[in-house]
């Protein structure tokens, strides 16, 4: 693009969060989810509604997100030009290169803020909508040449630009807006979203039934109410007796606690909601609440309340104290048992010794960490003969001086290799940086006709999250429920034989 005549539009995506609550979760928020779509996906495709396709994207300090997202334009089906303000210089000092040659009129569209009013490219004009019973601009504008060079000239941030245009002198047109720019306009555009047509054209999937959407891989428990309208992304778990809606919009890779109500509410992506909390009109992001009926930002550091499921910097996880302990007990009620196991298996611990894939100090890179264990996972899954005792033996008993390390848990994710963690999707690895391996866990334990990758993920999940001392005790029960079922149904030659020690992973 040369440096002027080619601009229908310029989208500015460059200020980071005004409101001193969004800004609490250090997020761009043009590239906050709505309905499937980041905020700025649906600013190119208004712009792209009304006629425009050659769009400039004046950009601020951190402009990768948006670039990626945009790219040049070809998929998009328009052609889009990147700007890129010297440090220290205003990014407005940038439209002086983007005024049309031929005094056309030009889009002046805020990157957080979609106007659901239609334009007229011929005709300049302010949009506006009333808040709090005040006439304020939309972030939207069709503007003439030498507006824009007068913005280029004096205007220095969003605060002048919105007193610039002068609303009393202007052509207004009366909108409505979908944005992001406030923890109070993500709120309020919530219903916007739902109601902009009976299909909710703007959402990006097909609804499971009237007003309720779904995405892939999201598992909602039976009890659970979902209330139209309400947006569940993908990979979501929603828990026992759970409550989603109205108007509330549930991010990717979400966990919805047993008992909790999320209502007319946002929950960012990988977001962990505790057990039997109440969620109204608020938006969530990891372990922060924000509030903006009471104006406050909420750190909240207990996991059993809010927290990341994204796991960034949190180290190798380790088991809590409290399976630790639990694990000593059960390692003196049955050392009898390892000691038996010991002499059978040849004494010599190595035969069993297996390489679980751990997070590496390399985001999204996992390695191997020597454990005592086999892991004898798969022959439970595939309903082999033997399989229960043999996990029992080879994986359970060697497998608690691991647990009583911390290294693995007692109740964790199912246990793999480093390569295996890697073929995962990344929203299943999410959880091993989060969480520690376990002896057993909810994929175990599930039935052979629940054993698809969907469940395996949603057990693997359960297993994720905050686990009380009544549910780890409730999956060990189930467990030794099985082993022993097993054991008595059995002949004792079965109890003789362990299952198959795995090899050492090479990572």
């Amino acid at each position: 693009m040369n440096k002027t005549a080619d601009t229908d539009a310029i989208i500015l995506a460059c200020w980071p969060a005004a409101d001193p609550l969004l800004r609490q979760l250090e997020a761009d928020p043009a590239l906050i989810d709505m309905g499937g779509k980041p905020v700025l996906q649906r600013v190119l495709e208004k712009l792209i509604d009304i006629g425009c396709r050659r769009i400039a994207v004046v950009h601020g300090n951190q402009p990768q997100r948006a670039e990626a997202l945009l790219g040049d334009g070809e998929r998009w089906g328009c052609r889009i030009a990147h700007y890129y303000a010297a440090e220290g210089d205003s990014p407005l000092s940038l439209l002086t290169r983007l005024v049309p040659a031929d005094d056309r009129n030009c889009v002046l569209a805020a990157a957080d803020t979609v106007a659901l009013a239609s334009l007229d490219l011929n005709e300049a004009s302010v949009a506006c909508c009333l808040e709090s019973g005040q006439l304020r601009w939309s972030g939207w504008a069709v503007l003439p040449p030498k507006m824009i060079r007068w913005i280029a000239k004096t205007v220095r941030n969003r605060g002048d630009l919105e007193a610039g245009l002068d609303l009393t002198q202007s052509r207004l047109v009366m909108t409505t807006t979908i944005s992001t720019a406030s923890v109070a306009t993500t709120l309020a555009s919530l219903p916007r979203l739902f109601d902009r047509s009976p299909g909710a054209e703007g959402i990006s999937r097909r609804p499971r039934a009237q007003g309720i959407w779904i995405g892939n891989g999201s598992q909602v428990h039976p009890t659970a109410r979902l209330r139209p309208p309400v947006f569940v992304g993908q990979n979501v778990l929603i828990a026992e007796g759970a409550q989603v809606g109205p108007n509330a919009t549930i991010g990717d890779g979400c966990f919805i606690d047993a008992g909790s109500r999320i209502e007319e509410s946002m929950l960012l992506a990988n977001t962990y909601v505790g057990q039997k909390l109440d969620v109204v009109r608020a938006v969530l992001a990891g372990n922060t609440l924000l509030n903006s009926g009471l104006g406050v930002a909420l750190q909240i550091p207990d996991a059993e309340l809010l927290r990341d499921t994204d796991g960034r910097d949190q180290g190798v996880p380790r088991a809590t104290l409290t399976q630790r302990a639990l694990a000593v007990m059960l390692w003196l009620a049955l050392a009898p048992l390892g000691a038996i196991w010991w002499l059978r298996s040849g004494g010599s611990a190595e035969r069993v010794a297996a390489g679980i894939g751990v997070p590496s100090t390399i985001a999204g890179a996992y390695r191997s960490s020597k454990v005592r264990f086999a892991m004898s996972h798969d022959a439970v899954h595939a309903q082999s003969e033997g399989a229960w005792a043999g996990h029992f033996l080879a994986t359970f008993l060697p497998g608690l001086t691991d647990a009583i390390s911390g290294r693995v848990a007692l109740v964790g994710l199912q246990p793999r290799t480093a390569q295996e963690i890697l073929s995962l999707p990344c929203y299943w690895q999410r959880l091993y940086r989060i969480a520690p391996a376990g002896l057993v866990g909810e994929a175990l334990l599930q039935d052979a006709e629940d054993t698809s990758a969907e469940m395996s993920y949603a057990g693997d999940a359960l297993s994720a999250g905050p686990m009380p001392f009544s549910r780890v005790l409730s999956v060990l029960l189930r467990y030794a429920s099985r082993v022993m079922t097993e054991m008595l149904a059995r002949k004792p030659r079965h109890l003789r034989t362990p299952c198959k020690p795995g090899s050492e992973a090479v990572v």
